[in-house]
């Protein structure tokens, strides 16, 4: 009878675990994030248990730019300001009223964090552009990009 519990309470349990939408209704836009995220500070960070973050970056005007030259200014200023070294991966993605541009770099080592990815995500949305960074421990998407792909994907103009 003991295990048909802890069977029964832990089917209820994973079958409650479902995504949930963080919304930025200030600038107008959400994520749909896995179960275990978290909205880390009012100005838009979210976190999960295993160390990754999301969190949007100001971009200045676009001037006319399209998305590849934005994303391209946006990495030069990654590598410079934060010294991340950029990988050989980029994609590209698109949603529902937007188009982004997906670079992947390689944070430095700092002390007491292992090593981690960080996801450049460069959206378009008509003329309106957005930046944000996706940190994660390295093993995590070198075992799973699909899983930090899908968060990407889920991006929603509100």
């Amino acid at each position: 009878m003991l295990r048909l519990s802890v069977l029964l309470t832990m089917v209820l349990a994973a079958s409650g675990a479902q995504a949930e939408w963080m919304v930025n209704a200030s600038k107008g836009y959400a994520f749909d994030a896995p179960p275990g995220w978290r909205m880390a500070r009012p100005d838009y960070v979210l976190e999960s248990r295993n160390g990754a973050s999301l969190t949007q970056i100001s971009l200045p005007p676009a001037n006319g730019r399209g998305l590849k030259r934005v994303n391209y200014a946006a990495t030069m200023m990654a590598g410079m300001r934060a010294g991340y070294r950029r990988t050989a991966q980029e994609f590209s993605m698109n949603g529902e009223g937007w188009q982004a541009y997906v670079t992947v770099f390689r944070e430095p080592t700092r002390y007491g964090i292992g090593p981690r990815n960080v996801l450049q995500f460069v959206t378009k949305a008509g003329e309106q552009y957005r930046l944000f960074y996706l940190a994660l421990p390295a093993r995590e998407w070198n075992q799973n990009p699909a899983r930090y792909k899908k968060l990407l994907a889920s991006y929603r103009i509100k």
